[in-house]
């Protein structure tokens, strides 16, 4: 058998390639908290009877809220987990990114706005500038969330935060993870 070529044998072809995943969507959670925001105060500082140093606020009324907070960023975190698949430290969904916060926490007016007749008296103030103070409404969220939402608070790097009268009394979080775009 001469004059007789044996086949040649062809590399396997790959597999195809499926195309490029696209990229994940910037983290981001919007959520909407009823009731009167509750400020976190001055710190305190003690020792158990066991000699541990401990820090807790001063003031016990903002404890409520900051559970209502808490429970309210659980819950959709646990949604989010359940919708992306995504679980991250001790089985939890912690953001561990550079984020942004954007509060609204939105107060009703005082009764002495309005005139008897229900018209808002033009002497009203178009935005709240009694306490509590801004910062400390912040701060009291800011706890809410650590161990919530993400890891550390110091790990949000922007904030947008205002006081405006409306109803109902609530507190509206934004937070969106800033990742950086690589091309």
């Amino acid at each position: 058998m001469t004059g007789a070529r044996l086949p040649e044998i062809m590399p396997p072809k790959p597999w195809p390639r499926p195309d490029p995943l696209p990229p994940a969507p910037r983290f981001s959670v919007r959520l909407v908290v009823y009731g009167q925001a509750a400020p976190a105060g001055s710190k305190t500082i003690g020792r158990t009877s066991a000699g541990r140093t401990f820090v807790r606020d001063a003031s016990s009324k903002s404890a409520p809220g900051k559970r209502q907070v808490a429970q309210e960023a659980g819950e959709a975190m646990l949604i989010l987990a359940d919708r992306y698949g995504t679980v991250g430290m001790e089985g939890r969904n912690l953001r561990d990114e550079a984020l942004e916060l954007d509060l609204t926490f939105v107060q009703p007016r005082p009764k002495s706005h309005y005139r008897r007749s229900g018209q808002l008296h033009e002497w009203a103030p178009e935005w709240p500038t009694t306490k509590p103070d801004l910062t400390k409404l912040v701060r009291a969220v800011e706890d809410a969330l650590t161990g919530v939402v993400w890891r550390d608070d110091a790990l949000v790097v922007s904030q947008m935060v205002r006081k405006a009268y409306g109803e109902p009394a609530r507190c509206e979080i934004v937070i969106r993870g800033l990742r950086a775009d690589h091309a």
